[in-house]
């Protein structure tokens, strides 16, 4: 699922008043990244920090947590039937991909690890703060139960729920 609080603008204002772009439902009902050719790697996209961002974060059923809660409208994205037509080679998914939580953890998890040898190698504050990103970026996908999906989403895989 995805939850907005207005699907269709591509913008929205952050708590610190800044006006962000967004992924959103363009007028064809294709759930569309911010830059479906963007390069953003999965810690950015987690962290929110994200500019220009292939990424579109939603959250897979499932998780040990409840997650947070991100806005008061919420789709279902059918992320077998997308990965069905992703492996069939369907033209109009051709540059779409699937994260899963797991893959998202492993990624995170391994930054973690990264950081924590460079803290104990040199404890300096500067390192003890890449490592306590590090674990909250960990904590916050594995609450959420974050999946992400890369590119455009077609209509016909999009559910709104009331």
């Amino acid at each position: 699922t995805r939850q907005d609080n207005d699907f269709s603008s591509p913008t929205f204002v952050d708590s610190k008043g800044r006006t962000r772009d967004k992924s959103f439902i363009e007028e064809n009902g294709v759930l569309r990244p911010v830059d479906p050719d963007g390069k953003v790697s999965i810690q950015s996209q987690v962290r929110g920090g994200a500019n220009k961002s292939q990424l579109t974060s939603t959250t897979a059923p499932g998780g040990p947590v409840s997650p947070k809660k991100f806005g008061d409208e919420t789709v279902e994205i059918n992320t077998r039937e997308l990965q069905q037509s992703i492996n069939r080679g369907d033209t109009d998914v051709a540059n779409t991909k699937i994260i899963t939580p797991q893959e998202i953890q492993k990624e995170l998890s391994s930054k973690v690890d990264t950081a924590k040898k460079r803290f104990d190698n040199n404890p300096s504050e500067n390192n003890f703060d890449t490592l306590e990103n590090a674990k909250r970026d960990l904590k916050n996908t594995v609450r959420d139960n974050e999946c992400l999906i890369s590119g455009c989403i077609p209509e016909r895989f999009i559910k709104e729920i009331k």
